[in-house]
């Protein structure tokens, strides 16, 4: 981290994942104090309702079988001013689209979510949330819609 960096004026870090092995690496690089690692599942957090200042889930939610729970939990424990940092992989159309799928699937990856950047949006906008500020990121084969939002009032 750099210094006079914002992550250098962050209390605490929790970073989570739902595989253990992925914790078990990210453990094994140097690192600040104030980050801590857990294996959690984004369904069934164990945090108090608004605890946290942001939550970062990414490239994760296109994988999830259980989205709606995992965005329901993410605004429990989303403070009320909190933002959710969402960057996605989005799908167009063709086979290359098809091809990346398939990939992902060969590699375990299985994709239960393949939404345009609009779609995308939408779902996010139909379950509390109010989106701040979105931007497709990456190439044609591979492209990544980085989205903020915050909690509906």
């Amino acid at each position: 981290m750099a210094a006079g960096s914002s992550a250098g004026r962050v209390r605490l870090w929790e970073a989570t994942d739902f595989s253990e092995n992925m914790i078990v690496e990210a453990r094994k690089q140097p690192r600040s104090s104030r980050l801590h690692f857990s294996v959690q599942n984004a369904t069934a957090l164990p945090y108090a309702p608004d605890s946290f200042d942001a939550v970062v889930i990414s490239n994760a939610l296109h994988i999830m079988p259980r989205l709606e729970l995992a965005l329901a939990e993410i605004r429990r424990v989303l403070k009320p001013n909190g933002i959710l940092y969402a960057p996605t992989f989005v799908h167009g159309r063709g086979a290359g689209f098809r091809l990346r799928t398939r990939l992902l699937t060969l590699a375990g990856f299985k994709v239960y979510s393949k939404w345009t950047v609009e779609g995308f949006e939408r779902f996010i906008s139909e379950h509390n949330f109010q989106i701040r500020q979105t931007a497709l990121l990456g190439g044609s084969l591979a492209p990544l819609c980085y989205m903020e939002a915050s909690v509906k009032k």
